[in-house]
């Protein structure tokens, strides 16, 4: 079974079928594990391989994939196209979020994060599997120093950043050729964004770790034992999501505020877009928030 950034509860690709209160699979909506935003809609993804589309965050509508698709874990907006990746080497990519293309990286392994920069695209995934494309196509296998998972990826600075199981943390200038740092996180790590010159990644218990060229690599308190499952960068804020409907914000991690959606399902998946944030996660929830402090529930 594959497993999604959310690695403290292993197997939540197949969390769909129960809701927080005991629903059945009949009354409860698959989760949502991403969410992107490119061309002014955002899209989401999830379990069952699950497709949403909004034009605004508040209103959503179900997309059907030509051919039908395993559970996705992540979708990024790449290159003018949406790009999302998924279990068994799974990738789906569409230029409009309504029709969409499967594809494959040519092996079957649980893919759980990407990320694009300057040399191309990086797909990460399970025992330590990567991925790189000079254009988001024609997959190339690439060597990361671990066995693994890794869970998530960011550009910045010139470098892609991995990080994963254990703490891990790799970098990379070209996406092909990665280097293990030394990491201050021993516990998983299922998230990393970069923004305000810092990359900011976060897991479990609320560990979050920090980058800046003046301090390097150190932990940072979020005074939280709910896991950060998400960041995203946008609108002067880090927007960090996770379990039990967890937010918090911070524009430089230096003051970081908590709020919080109005429900204690996990969020998996974070992005800003438009005029706001929007959150995703279990049960197919969807909140959204024009500063990243108050949020309404827009779960279709």
């Amino acid at each position: 079974m594959m497993k999604t950034r959310l690695a403290w509860v292993l197997v939540l690709l197949s969390f769909g079928a129960l809701g927080a209160c005991g629903g059945s699979e009949a009354d409860t909506p698959p989760s949502l594990n991403g969410v992107t935003f490119g061309n002014e809609t955002f899209v989401a993804v999830g379990v069952d391989g699950r497709i949403l589309r909004s034009p605004d965050g508040r209103s959503w509508t179900a997309q059907e994939a030509a051919e039908a698709l395993p559970s996705l874990a992540a979708i990024r907006f790449i290159g003018g196209r949406f790009l999302a990746v998924g279990a068994s080497g799974t990738t789906a990519s569409s230029l409009d979020g309504e029709s969409w293309e499967p594809g494959s990286v040519g092996v079957e392994v649980g893919l759980l994060g990407l990320g694009a920069g300057d040399p191309g695209t990086v797909i990460v995934g399970e025992a330590g599997a990567a991925f790189w494309s000079a254009s988001g196509g024609n997959w190339q296998a690439v060597e990361i120093d671990t066995t693994e998972n890794l869970f998530d990826v960011a550009w910045g600075e010139g470098r892609f950043v991995a990080v994963g199981d254990a703490g891990g943390i790799f970098e990379s200038t070209d996406g092909r050729n990665w280097t293990a740092v030394e990491s201050p996180a021993e516990a998983p790590l299922f998230t990393i964004a970069y923004g305000n010159g810092i990359f900011l990644g976060g897991g479990q218990a609320g560990n979050l770790v920090r980058y800046t060229d003046i301090g390097g690599w150190e932990t940072v308190s979020l005074f939280s034992v709910q896991p950060v499952i998400a960041i995203t960068w946008g609108r002067g804020i880090f927007v960090i999501v996770g379990g039990s409907g967890t937010v918090y914000t911070t524009p430089d991690t230096a003051l970081i505020s908590p709020a919080g959606v109005p429900s204690t399902v996990s969020l998996q998946g974070v992005v800003a877009g438009g005029d706001s944030f929007v959150a995703v996660g279990q049960d197919g929830a969807i909140f959204s928030s024009l500063d990243g402090v108050a949020w309404r529930d827009f779960t279709p």
